[in-house]
């Protein structure tokens, strides 16, 4: 399942003043790589009054997903849930999920040394450093078009072990 927040075009009408509207929390699962399924739209305001804030609408969202799957799936969310709260919430639930990271993030990656003693030790680094070291083996070509005009577009995928400083 993939979870984002976008403002939406929706307007709010707040102590009497016009002002730009709602933003969604949105939930879709991937049942096909064409099509996926929108299975939550919840709407929410930062200009409520004694609205929660996004955080809270976003992790109820997520918790509700997650009780009706029994556990099951990935969250995949964007670098605007990179956020401590959110990570906190979800390792302690013990869900699955990948986040595109901030650059600044601190990890600690996982390094084997196999030659000396089959030991290996965390590191500590920047998940920009952990972008430039990570090896990705597999990589995936498309073509698309872009601004009315082909476009060659390459994803590498790569992965390693990390944690969270303190967790």
């Amino acid at each position: 399942m993939a979870v984002q927040a976008s403002p939406v075009s929706w307007l709010l009408v707040l102590r009497g003043k016009l002002v730009n509207g709602y933003w969604l929390v949105e939930m879709y699962a991937s049942v096909s790589r064409k099509n996926p399924v929108p299975i939550l739209l919840e709407p929410f305001s930062h200009e409520e009054p004694y609205g929660p804030g996004q955080n809270p609408v976003v992790l109820k969202a997520v918790h509700k997903i997650f009780e009706l799957t029994g556990n099951r799936g990935v969250l995949v969310a964007d670098r605007g849930f990179d956020a401590g709260v959110m990570f906190e919430d979800w390792l302690d639930r013990n869900y699955r999920f990948v986040v595109r990271l901030v650059g600044k993030r601190h990890l600690l990656r996982f390094f084997d040394d196999l030659e000396r003693s089959g030991d290996g030790q965390w590191i500590p680094l920047k998940a920009r450093q952990l972008a430039e070291q990570t090896p990705t083996p597999h990589r995936f070509y498309k073509l698309i078009k872009r601004h009315g005009k082909p476009a060659f577009v390459i994803t590498q995928i790569g992965w390693g072990k990390v944690r969270l400083p303190g967790r």
